[in-house]
């Protein structure tokens, strides 16, 4: 037995759970849905950052001896914790789009291709 505990008041808190739960967990327009497609998209939207980065720099320093970039000065340029930029360069270089796990970072033939194509 529940007490003194209203039949109408049970079940208007059973709605707000069961709201609660599909409102988080709604496969199309849920909370945990939305989450993570912002959190898809800032990672894509940081990789294309760098393949345009890496791109641009290529550019600018076409027929000169200066290598690419360094991490830290990718960091700079990008205003991105170096955490982040660690996880989105460890996905470029695993889709081949990134050469070098040490500095200075290059663009593969097909990194370049898709640079360009976003510059």
């Amino acid at each position: 037995e529940l007490g003194d505990v209203g039949t109408a008041g049970m079940m208007t808190l059973a709605a707000g759970v069961l709201f609660g739960l599909a409102w988080c967990f709604a496969p199309q327009q849920g909370w945990l849905r939305q989450w993570r497609d912002r959190r898809h998209l800032r990672r894509r939207i940081l990789t294309e950052d760098i393949l345009g980065a890496l791109y641009r720099w290529e550019e600018l320093t076409a027929g000169t001896p200066r290598p690419g970039p360094t991490r830290p000065e990718l960091v700079a340029a990008l205003a991105v914790s170096r955490g982040r930029l660690e996880q989105a360069l460890t996905a470029l270089h695993r889709a081949g789009h990134v050469d070098g796990a040490d500095d200075p970072l290059r663009l593969t033939a097909t990194g370049r291709s898709l640079g360009q194509n976003l510059v």
